[in-house]
């Protein structure tokens, strides 16, 4: 990795084991939440902040950022950026929530970006496909190899190969322990547009820092410039962006 990104690197992977071994103290005294105070503070500082982007562009979708859906510091990372940078085509591996929000900044910001968007349960693409106007593909996850790894991932990965994508959002397929959502690194070594903004959700987990390291060694082996930063609320994400958006970054 690039030798400026590798302190933060061991930085997110030494936050992870003081969130894990805090959690697994307060699960010994029945505590459900173990996040730091700081963690739910920055959680309610983005809510704040989603909304207000919200009311200032007349943006009226529900938005439930709770439990097992995106958390308010996705959902205002992918506003910040679908909204300030004109992209081509976004790719969006699982939706939900941020699907709403696509939907709509499209529509309110008049964007022109293509959106692929992949799901592996049929009853969940077909719940929000119903409430939005871009397609998304209920695509099944098969056993495949994937940058030597074998993985669980989306099939049919070859009908997407003449498409590049400038803005890519990781929150699917569902985690796993380690090298979770492995498979999206097919998409950033085959698939990546030259400027891009790149988000993996969860970045709090082992498995999710885990394929965050290996992307950003397999942008290194591609010869791309790029600069990482971390958002920390009551889920974590990294975000990954070229020089002409590293605005993004700064979010």
């Amino acid at each position: 990795i690039c030798a400026r990104f590798t302190p933060m690197i061991h930085q997110m992977f030494k936050n992870h084991r003081k969130t894990k071994l805090r959690r697994k103290w307060a699960s010994l005294f029945g505590f459900t939440a173990a996040q730091t105070h700081t963690e739910r503070h920055n959680e309610l500082s983005y809510l704040a902040a989603l909304n207000e982007f919200k009311r200032c562009h007349d943006i009226n979708i529900p938005l439930y950022p709770f439990g097992a859906a995106a958390n308010s510091s996705l959902l205002y990372v992918v506003a910040r950026a679908l909204s300030s940078y004109s992209f081509d085509h976004v790719l969006e591996l699982g939706c939900g929530q941020t699907s709403f929000l696509i939907d709509a900044i499209r529509k309110q910001f008049q964007r022109e970006f293509n959106v692929t968007s992949l799901e592996e349960n049929g009853f969940w693409q077909k719940q929000i496909q119903d409430q939005i106007d871009y397609s998304i593909t209920h695509s099944d996850l098969t056993h495949q190899q994937i940058n030597h790894r074998n993985v669980s991932f989306y099939s049919g990965l070859e009908s997407h190969q003449q498409k590049r994508f400038d803005f890519i959002l990781v929150d699917g397929p569902i985690g796993t322990p380690e090298y979770s959502r492995y498979g999206s690194l097919h998409f950033i070594e085959h698939n990546l547009a030259d400027d891009f903004v790149i988000v993996f959700d969860d970045a709090h987990r082992l498995g999710e820092l885990q394929t965050v390291r290996e992307a950003l060694q397999l942008l290194d082996k591609k010869g791309h410039k790029y600069k990482v930063s971390q958002l920390q609320a009551l889920k974590h994400q990294v975000v990954i962006a070229s020089p002409k958006y590293e605005g993004a970054c700064y979010f």
